[in-house]
C-alpha cells in the first residue's frame, strides 16, 4: 500500500509502507512549500473522506502533520511534536492526502497592476480600477502641504513603455497660494516600485520630480524626490476620486 501525496492538484510524491510504518512529519517532508502557507490539509480513503482541516496553522497551533501505519492502513493526524503519541484529530484508512497552498500576496509591482483593487472571490472579474485620484502629500524639506488631483491609469504603468506619457498631476499649497501642474511619463521602476517622472507645465516655483507609487489597499502610496538631485523631500497617500 501507499499514500499519494498532492500538492496543489499536483502528486509531489507517494508514501511507501516502510515510510509509513516508521512515521513522516509531512510538513519535514514537504519542506519546500512551508507549513505556514497550506491553506487546508484534506485526507481522502477508500470510504473515507473527504476530511478536510482549514488553516491547520492558525485553527491547530502548536501541531503538525504525521503520518502513519495504524490497524492495517494509513493514518493522518496533527500532533504536538513534543508528544507524538498523542494524535488528535486524526483520520484513519487513508490512501491519499491533498495540500492546498494559499496564494501568495501580491508584490507591490502585481498590485499596481490590479489597479489596487482587491482580489475577487470566485470567477467573478474584478472592477474597473480608477483613473483618477485625490489626495494629500506633505512635503518635509520645506515644510509644505499639498492637495492633489492625479490623473491615472495604473494600467498604463503596467502596458505602457518607458519614456510614454502615462498622466497629470495639478497641487494646490495649503499654507501658502501656489499652483503647480505637471505631466507625468514612466521611467524604470525604483526601490520595488513603479515610478514616473513628473515635468512641470505650470507653475514658476515648481520643479521636475521623481515619482514613486504603490497600492495601500485601494489606496495609492506616493513618494517624491527631485529629479535634478534625487533628494527624498515628499510622501502623500491619494484614494480613488468619482
Amino acid at each position: 500500500m501507499q499514500v499519494d501525496v498532492f500538492v496543489d492538484n499536483l502528486k509531489v510524491t507517494a508514501l511507501s509502507l516502510d515510510q509509513l510504518r516508521t512515521g513522516v512529519r509531512l510538513d519535514e517532508l514537504l519542506a519546500n512549500h512551508p507549513y505556514l502557507g497550506w491553506a487546508s490539509i484534506t485526507a481522502y480513503g477508500d470510504g473515507v473522506g473527504p476530511v478536510e482541516w482549514l488553516e491547520p496553522v492558525t485553527s491547530y497551533a502548536g501541531l503538525v502533520p504525521y503520518v502513519f501505519f495504524d490497524q492495517g492502513s494509513g493514518a493522518l493526524a496533527l500532533v504536538d511534536p513534543s508528544n507524538a503519541a498523542q494524535r488528535d484529530p486524526r483520520v484513519d484508512g487513508i490512501d491519499e492526502i491533498r495540500i492546498t497552498l494559499a496564494p501568495k500576496p501580491r508584490t507591490p509591482i502585481e498590485s499596481l497592476a490590479a489597479r489596487c483593487v482587491p482580489e475577487t472571490k470566485g470567477e467573478a472579474p474584478p472592477p474597473p480600477g480608477p483613473k483618477k485620484w485625490k489626495g494629500g502629500s506633505y512635503q518635509f524639506n520645506i515644510p509644505m502641504h499639498w492637495r492633489n488631483e492625479m490623473f491615472l491609469d495604473l494600467a498604463d504603468l503596467v502596458d505602457r513603455p518607458i519614456g510614454t506619457k502615462v498622466g497629470t498631476v495639478t497641487s494646490w499649497a495649503v499654507e501658502w497660494q501656489q499652483l503647480c501642474k505637471a505631466t507625468l511619463y514612466r521611467i524604470a521602476d525604483r526601490h520595488g516600485r513603479r515610478a514616473m517622472v513628473a515635468r512641470v507645465t505650470t507653475g514658476s516655483l515648481c520643479v521636475d520630480s521623481i515619482v514613486e507609487v504603490a497600492c495601500k489597499g485601494a489606496e495609492l502610496e506616493l513618494w517624491a524626490y527631485y529629479a535634478d538631485s534625487g533628494q527624498y523631500v515628499e510622501n502623500g497617500t491619494y484614494k480613488p476620486a468619482p
